[in-house]
């Protein structure tokens, strides 16, 4: 939307080297929720007279028709772009939701240990019993794990067995990350979130739902 007030102010400043424009106070900073009416309701003053004047004529009717114009085309853009982030939001929540069920009606009983249910906040020093997907490529482990207490407790996560790091996402059945926790050299710890590390599991997420939950199938 910024973008398309800063064309509209490009345009205004057009008309401002023949005309001093003596806004109403509050313009600038409500100029996408002003209505026409008001935004109609400008004194000019003429730059080389410097006298008070008022749009009239011709002038007046082609100011209000192009900023309608730029103001109705700014408005649209905003709403058309407003529906599609929510909408594919919508569609990938329903497919993480296919996903945890798929999995939980068709995965394997597993367990995550103790330390990293408790890492996790999934239990105190216990195990967590899951429904497990995993994929094994080489060296690569990446699993998809939903607890049989909660389905809104999905774990991903990524096992490397070379060196046995590992990276755990914790998630929800519409999958929203949680927490990370990470395991290097035997060692767990809880990771303050990232961009990189919501990118990595946007990337692990993507992989799963593409797997579980293609697009177009019921």
């Amino acid at each position: 939307m910024s973008g398309h007030l800063t064309k509209l102010l490009a345009v205004l400043s057009e008309f401002s080297h023949a005309w001093d424009i003596v806004h109403v106070p509050s313009y600038c900073a409500y100029a996408c929720d002003a209505s026409l009416g008001a935004l109609s309701v400008c004194e000019l003053r003429h730059g080389n007279r410097g006298q008070g004047a008022k749009l009239d004529g011709d002038w007046s009717r082609r100011f209000a028709l192009a900023l309608a114009f730029l103001l109705t085309a700014a408005m649209f853009v905003a709403a058309a772009r407003a529906q599609v982030g929510p909408s594919s939001n919508l569609q990938t929540r329903k497919r993480m939701v296919r996903a945890v069920d798929k999995t939980f009606e068709e995965g394997l009983d597993a367990k995550l240990p103790p330390h990293l249910s408790t890492l996790l906040g999934l239990s105190n020093e216990e195990e967590c019993l899951v429904i497990q997907g995993v994929v094994r490529t080489g060296k690569m482990v990446q699993g998809f794990d939903v607890s049989k207490a909660n389905k809104d407790d999905v774990v991903l996560f990524v096992v490397n067995e070379a060196t046995n790091n590992q990276t755990l996402y914790l998630t929800s059945k519409e999958g929203v990350l949680r927490k990370v926790v990470t395991v290097e050299e035997g060692v767990g710890r809880v990771k303050k979130i990232t961009s990189e590390d919501r990118k990595a599991f946007e990337k692990e997420k993507q992989f799963w739902l593409d797997r579980l939950a293609p697009v177009g199938v019921p």
